[in-house]
């Protein structure tokens, strides 16, 4: 036998429904063994229905399949989960009645699953034993192994190795996508078999090779949220060796709404330079489509002019091969004819016969050919001319329809019911004003009533599994698209880096920040509503630079914003927006640590700002900048009181009076208004404030505890519904002062308390050390807090050793690290503990 002569080894799968995923897992193996095997003689196929054309030729198809793909078979393998369907018990007989040979039967996973079902008695009628498979490295090894052996017991199938010329491919499918690699695999398995069959030309899938993409023909990236560095550098090597050569020609697969360039910036910008565009993935259909399109233009080929296209079934076929359904090309509705004039626009014009290849000035022309087949191409454009035509009015009208809805629905209630409608009317106005390339600013439009929509109905809105911070990046970066200035933008640019902050994503959110900071000033700011966004905008930004300890950078920042409220008065500014502005500058100015200069006058004038502010009802604020008034500003009061306690000339009496007032000014507000953004943060942080401050008064631990657990559960509360780190670390901040409750002010715990504190010490800790990896600012000091507050708990409690190494871990840390910002507390638990014991 020669190499011209020879059949390959064939496999055939019998399987149900059911075992889909291991069908494909088995491809992929085929696959792999022939890449293997090939090379030295050896060609494996497998058979399956997968591949088999599905148009009706007069016959059965199960008798099509029976005489064409499990006879012609080398290896018959059988696969079971809890179905046994007749056909697969009509294909095993086949090969056991008919060809009276033996297959080998696989049961996927558990055992037990097999004999509770009816699987059992029909493989104990043919008098078969199932061997299990328990994960898809199995079904590698099982497979390798029947192929292997077989392939050692026939020696006639090995001959003398042949050269296989094949066309590159090579892919990139990251860990958040895995479930696509072996059906992936398996894909490129079957379309080789059909390319080798119809074109004599092959497809070769590499991976995990970044050299050999300078040399493939074809990339793919099957994409989604994010990549590994190793394969951000595949997708950048691809698009850079394309952007030099034209080769390889790149697909990135991925959704519109998966966050792969907005999570990897470095892939963002170099699709841009380069003028790619993703290709929506909505299965593997779409890559065979693309894939089989590609082979058919890499091939020279004398055809007439649909050659090979056809509609059987509600499929597209290509030379008798399945590619995709209709249906996922969007194609619906029409005659055959008509269907087939849009297949063939989506097919490209290769299959038109039109620069499949480029001629060379030997090749022979037949010019009455090449004319025929000029005109009838031209015939061809011109009903896709038609088509289109026709496309676009049917999508403008489709505009109006989906319009019409969305008004109807927004001039009712708006409720969980109807709210995941209305937000998927206004995705399909999206799509639609991008397919019908409409005004760019009636797609902002678009894209900012989605925010409305999340910002007004918050609640409903929340069961639609939306993320609304990303519908604030799909506005900025709209914007940014199409270089729209608007100052509503770069509130949404700010809420954005909000976003980001709360992520710990400090370094981008920063860029958010300024960049928004920079387009506000090309505005106008005599309007209130700029005016009002500046202040807004400056004042976010300062927040974040106190939470990042970037005092001096704070600093600068209020200088400038005292600077335009300066240049706000002279213009002419209602009594009720100078107050406002006042009120946040000074939260600016109190929110600054350490504090400086004379700190009791700062406070003196917050409060008679206060008191002003009091006078006044609080419906004449303007509703974006009351929870900034009657929730920050009071909590900043009471917090730098607190703070500044050892600096102020004021009694503990006195001092109890001013916290619980503007606390309890916040929490009224906050409890009241719980409908409103942000009410729950301000509710928890004052509830901590007010705890953090009877905890360090003597005699108040029970008062501290009961406002402490108010606080944990309003967090706790939080973290449920926005599971940021920054959510996170503000419960273990309350665990640390809970936890403290218990040994403040004690010499002895009861086995009660102990076992409480103990449970609330330990999940502190875990907390703090799950986000250290998240570098928030003073994070390695809050570790070492909840070591010395675990080991004070342990040492109260009776375990006096134990304690006592926890604490002498704390203290030698804060030896070592003498400028960390709570190195007081250290020296005030820790140490007064230790120097005790001697």
């Amino acid at each position: 036998m020669n190499s011209e002569s020879r059949m390959p080894l064939s496999l055939f799968i019998a399987s149900s429904y059911d075992t889909a995923h291991e069908r494909a897992v088995m491809g992929d193996a085929v696959r792999r063994l022939n890449d293997k095997y090939e090379p030295l003689g050896c060609r494996i196929r497998l058979n399956c229905w997968e591949d088999f054309t599905p148009e009706f030729k007069g016959t059965r198809k199960q008798t099509e399949y029976n005489e064409q793909l499990i006879k012609k078979s080398d290896i018959f393998i059988a696969l079971f989960k809890a179905n046994c369907g007749r056909y697969t018990q009509e294909e095993i007989r086949i090969w056991t009645d008919d060809l009276h040979r033996t297959p080998i039967v696989f049961n996927i996973g558990d055992t037990s699953i097999i004999n509770k079902s009816a699987v059992d008695a029909y493989l104990r009628g043919q008098g078969i034993t199932p061997e299990a498979i328990v994960s898809d490295d199995d079904i590698y090894s099982k497979v390798t192994t029947i192929v292997e052996d077989y392939i050692a017991t026939h020696p006639a199938t090995m001959i003398s190795p042949t050269t296989v010329v094949a066309k590159e491919i090579y892919a990139t499918i990251p860990s958040d996508r895995k479930s696509e690699r072996a059906p992936f695999g398996n894909l490129i398995r079957s379309v080789d078999d059909w390319a080798e069959q119809t074109f004599h030309s092959r497809c070769h899938l590499t991976t995990n090779d970044v050299a050999k993409i300078s040399i493939s023909d074809y990339y793919a990236a099957i994409l989604k949220d994010a990549v590994s560095p190793s394969e951000e550098q595949e997708i950048l090597s691809a698009i850079r060796y394309r952007t030099m050569s034209q080769k390889p020609d790149v697909v990135l697969y991925y959704n519109h709404d998966n966050q792969i360039c907005s999570n990897h910036p470095a892939i963002a910008n170099v699709i841009s330079n380069s003028g790619l565009f993703n290709e929506a993935f909505d299965s593997l259909h779409r890559v065979r489509f693309n894939l089989v399109r590609w082979l058919h233009q890499q091939t020279v080929l004398s055809v007439e002019l649909s050659a090979g296209v056809d509609i059987q079934d509600g499929w597209f076929v290509f030379f008798s091969f399945p590619v995709i359904p209709l249906g996922l090309l969007g194609i619906h509705d029409g005659t055959v004819t008509q269907q087939l004039v849009e297949l063939l626009k989506l097919f490209s014009l290769s299959v038109l016969g039109v620069n499949t290849h480029v001629i060379k000035a030997t090749d022979h022309i037949d010019l009455a050919a090449l004319d025929e087949m000029m005109s009838r191409a031209n015939e061809m454009s011109n009903a896709l001319h038609d088509v289109e035509i026709e496309i676009k009015h049917r999508r403008e009208a489709w505009l109006q329809q989906v319009s019409d809805n969305i008004d109807t629905l927004l001039s009712g209630e708006i409720n969980d019911a109807n709210i995941g409608y209305l937000t998927a009317l206004i995705d399909r106005k999206e799509q639609l004003q991008e397919l019908l390339s409409s005004d760019p600013r009636e797609r902002l439009r678009t894209l900012m009533l989605m925010v409305q929509v999340s910002d007004t109905y918050p609640g409903p809105f929340t069961t639609t599994d939306r993320d609304a911070d990303a519908q604030y990046l799909k506005v900025v970066k709209t914007a940014d698209r199409f270089g729209i200035k608007d100052p509503t933008v770069e509130m949404m640019r700010m809420n954005y880096a909000n976003y980001l902050h709360r992520m710990n994503h400090h370094a981008e959110a920063l860029s958010f920040y300024e960049t928004a900071m920079v387009n506000l000033e090309t505005f106008d700011d005599r309007s209130e509503l700029v005016r009002r966004y500046v202040m807004h905008l400056y004042v976010t930004y300062i927040n974040h630079m106190a939470f990042l300890g970037e005092n001096q950078r704070a600093i600068y920042a209020i200088q400038q914003l005292v600077q335009k409220e300066i240049r706000w008065e002279h213009q002419g500014l209602s009594k009720v927006e100078t107050l406002a502005n006042h009120c946040q500058i000074l939260s600016c100015q109190l929110r600054i640590r350490p504090l400086l200069g004379n700190v009791e006058k700062l406070l003196n004038r917050s409060k008679d700002t206060y008191q002003k502010v009091m006078a006044l009802p609080q419906e004449v604020f303007d509703s974006s900048v009351r929870i900034d008034i009657f929730c920050d500003f009071p909590n900043c009061i009471a917090s730098t009181t607190i703070d500044a306690q050892p600096y102020l000339n004021t009694d503990e009496t006195e001092l109890k009076y001013i916290v619980d007032f503007f606390l309890g000014q916040v929490v009224d507000y906050a409890e009241k208004h719980i409908e409103e953004p942000g009410s729950l943060h301000y509710l928890s942080n004052a509830l901590h404030n007010w705890a953090f401050f009877y905890s360090n008064l003597k005699g108040e631990q029970l008062r501290a505890r009961e406002i402490a657990e108010r606080a944990l559960s309003v967090r706790r509360q939080i973290y449920t519904h926005y599971q940021y780190p920054e959510s996170l670390y503000e419960i273990a901040q309350t665990l640390l002062i809970l936890g403290a409750t218990y040994v403040n002010d004690v010499d002895t715990l009861c086995e009660t308390d102990f076992r409480t504190a103990l449970r609330i010490a330990e999940e502190c800790l875990n907390i703090y050390n799950s986000l250290n990896k998240e570098h928030f600012p003073e994070q390695e000091t809050r570790v070492y807090q909840a070591i010395q507050l675990k080991g004070s708990i342990l040492y109260y409690g009776g375990r006096k050793e134990e304690g006592l190494i926890l604490l002498r871990q704390a203290w030698e840390w804060n030896l070592a690290h003498p400028k960390n910002s709570y190195e007081a507390t250290f020296r005030g638990v820790a140490g007064e503990i230790l120097e005790k014991e001697g």
